[in-house]
């Protein structure tokens, strides 16, 4: 159980960051609609673009350590005669 106390530990610190790549969008979308300048503004757009791909790759490793703690846990479970399966 050690590993999945570990593997809590990376998903919780996955949603401050995935938390934090949402607030940099928001951030760039703003100046991006309050440029002044049309290079300014589309430098805001491609960073606020760079922010949203980095929310969908923590997402992906998000959801991807998650479903493998389920399928550990489960496994750790069956190994101890509580379990189904």
């Amino acid at each position: 159980m050690k590993n999945l106390n570990v593997e809590r530990f990376i998903l919780t610190i996955l949603e401050f960051a995935i938390a934090d790549e949402k607030a940099s969008q928001e951030k760039y979308k703003w100046l991006a609609l309050n440029a002044a300048r049309k290079e300014i503004r589309e430098m805001f757009l491609r960073l606020y673009q760079e922010e949203r791909e980095h929310e969908k790759k923590m997402m992906s490793l998000f959801n991807s350590m998650k479903k493998n703690m389920k399928v550990k846990k489960a496994s750790a479970e069956r190994m101890r005669g509580r379990g189904k399966g």
